[in-house]
């Protein structure tokens, strides 16, 4: 112990003061990873939807330049390509290039 306190005492006043903050910013990140490293893993919780949440089908009003505008059921998931299959297809007026056909639609 000795020769230690000889040695820091050797060390200038301003090496001496970045040595000792470098020995507390390593005291500190390895108390960090420590008890982190403790901590007992913890699995998500399961997710459940409900029917409420996530409906299988639902209802859209298909209209403008398709064949037969109205009011239809899709599956969840479905795009605007298939609601616009189930009204008939496009109009020969629709400018089918505005169309996103790959957009996912919603209920309503």
């Amino acid at each position: 112990m000795n020769a230690l306190s000889e040695l820091i005492s050797n060390i200038e006043p301003a090496k001496r003061k970045r040595l000792g903050v470098l020995v507390v910013l390593l005291f500190a990140v390895a108390g960090f990873w420590f008890s982190n490293a403790s901590a007992p893993e913890v699995e998500p919780p399961e997710q459940v939807l409900s029917d409420v949440l996530a409906p299988s089908t639902f209802m859209v009003h298909v209209a403008g330049a398709v064949q037969d505008p109205g009011l239809y059921e899709l599956e969840a998931g479905a795009r605007v390509s298939d609601a616009i299959e189930i009204a008939g297809g496009f109009a020969d007026t629709a400018l089918q290039s505005s169309v996103n056909l790959a957009r996912m639609v919603s209920d309503g």
